[in-house]
């Protein structure tokens, strides 16, 4: 947030979705009712890619991902539990990201462009989530080695 608040950026609103809430479900709900008061679509969404391809916290090792990717299931938020991860997470929805006006996909090194290559071309959205964002929206990607 720091480093992305600068020069005329300062002067943007950053809308953090961690909340309070211990329990995502809730940190989920809570997160919706904030958005919801928000005008929408995002101006620009800020995305990050796992080994695994997953991207927000949407795992290909959860059981909510098929929720998350769902284009019809009228949320912006829900709450996820990857098995590859010690705790719950919540996530925006596939949806809410792709709605946005301005999507940077930021990857650094090697074996994650590796990663994002190997799934554009082989992989589908529930094998490596970060497919559905790419197929379903306008992505800038931002690599760094």
């Amino acid at each position: 947030k720091d480093n992305l608040l600068v020069g005329k950026a300062s002067e943007a609103r950053f809308i953090e979705i961690k909340s309070a809430e211990a329990d995502a479900t809730d940190a989920a709900v809570a997160c919706e009712s904030r958005l919801a008061a928000m005008s929408q679509p995002f101006d620009v969404l800020i995305l990050g890619m796992g080994e695994d391809g997953h991207t927000a916290s949407l795992f290909p090792c959860c059981e909510q991902l098929e929720d998350g990717l769902a284009m019809n299931s009228g949320r912006v938020c829900i709450a996820t539990q990857p098995t590859t991860a010690p705790h719950q997470r919540m996530s925006l929805t596939l949806p809410a990201i792709i709605a946005s006006r301005n999507i940077y996909l930021h990857l650094t090194g090697d074996k994650k462009r590796q990663v994002l290559e190997d799934a554009v071309a082989n992989a589908t959205a529930t094998e490596k989530p970060i497919v559905a964002v790419i197929n379903a929206a306008q992505v800038t990607l931002k690599w760094a080695p």
